[in-house]
């Protein structure tokens, strides 16, 4: 009978998974442990060291992947507990949240307009995103849009009115 439990009473320790992004250890994001003969998988939220702790049997895979996110992603990943007091490093993508244009600055005949001006932008659908770039060159790099934006609105700087510049929307 002894024998018939040995298999089930395998020692276990206590092992450390950082969640991390960018060299950056991550706080608040579930993850979901599962290993062989665990009735049920593990959710655990990490702390504000980016660290999970599970408590697994020596000699086990586990299986950790990333819960629901809104700000990151992750393969899904295997290691293996070996020893006590082993930790693990879980690494994040963080999902951009923003993009980055280049825009053409064009005169009224549609060449590059060379002079340098300063332009206002903001966005129809989320009125918190308000930035004011120069132009170098005619090229404006605008970083930061929101991708709930909707229609990317501009006020060129006074003196210059649309007939005199407008925007390439290609570019």
């Amino acid at each position: 009978w002894f024998f018939a439990l040995a298999p089930m009473l395998q020692p276990s320790t206590e092992a450390t998974i950082f969640l991390t992004a960018g060299g950056e250890r991550i706080s608040g994001e579930k993850v979901i442990i599962s290993f062989e003969r665990l009735p049920e998988a593990l959710t655990k939220t990490s702390t504000g060291n980016g660290e999970v702790k599970v408590s697994v049997p020596v000699g086990k895979e586990i299986t950790v992947r990333l819960g629901a996110s809104e700000n990151y992603t992750a393969r899904v990943k295997n290691f293996s507990v070996e020893r006590a007091g082993q930790e693990f490093e879980f690494p994040l993508l963080a999902i951009e949240n923003t993009l980055s244009r280049t825009i053409m600055l064009l005169d009224s005949q549609g060449k590059v307009f060379e002079a340098p001006a300063s332009v206002k932008f903001s966005c129809s659908a989320n009125s918190s995103f308000n930035s004011t770039v120069a132009s170098a060159n005619g090229r404006i790099l605008l970083n930061g849009i929101p991708k709930d934006c909707g229609y990317l609105q501009y006020e060129l700087p006074q003196g210059l009115s649309s007939p005199d510049a407008s925007l390439d929307p290609n570019n």
